[in-house]
């Protein structure tokens, strides 16, 4: 192996580190509005909310806040998580576990439509990001960066080892 393979080498392996390394450190926070149901038993003016909050990342997101269009009032029915609590028209989360998800159903009241209602969400570390669809959530990034440099070693190993094999039973 002369010199410039080594060096390029090690450059490439240590790119790929890196990114690895990047990639399970990122922050992944994401949230999910999939339904507005329109007609309910609990309101004649308003819609009831479902809201999905991800944590994609291999960290602990701390203090979440999902910020709610002020216009609108809100009550909290339900969530699958202990500690949510709605302040006006804020929803605090103390903390979402790394890849898990937090299911929040909200009544808001008021004069709302699916196209401009926009919550924000945010941490203490990071701003969240608003998806349209489940299919939109990415997986976690660590994963997807391990497993395609994976099958990039994979393919270099099967493009370079035969010319290998070759020259070692030369010798």
């Amino acid at each position: 192996m002369d010199i410039a393979e080594k060096i390029a080498t090690g450059i490439a392996i240590a790119v790929i580190v890196a990114l690895v390394l990047y990639a399970f450190r990122v922050r992944q926070l994401y949230l999910l509005v999939p339904k507005m149901f329109g007609y309910s038993a609990l309101t004649e003016r308003g819609k009831i909310l479902e809201l999905r909050a991800f944590n994609r990342g291999r960290s602990m997101e701390e203090d979440v806040h999902v910020d709610m269009p002020p216009a609108l009032t809100y009550e909290l029915i339900a969530a699958d998580h202990p500690d949510v609590k709605l302040e006006k028209n804020k929803l605090i989360l103390s903390r979402i576990s790394p890849r898990s998800e937090v299911s929040i159903v909200l009544m808001a009241e008021g004069a709302i439509e699916a196209e401009s209602f926009a919550p924000t969400l945010s941490s203490k570390t990071t701003k969240g990001k608003i998806v349209k669809k489940l299919e939109d959530v990415p997986p976690n990034a660590g994963v997807v960066v391990l497993s395609s440099a994976g099958f990039l070693m994979l393919f270099v190993l099967m493009l370079f080892m035969p010319q290998r094999w070759i020259n070692y039973q030369k010798e």
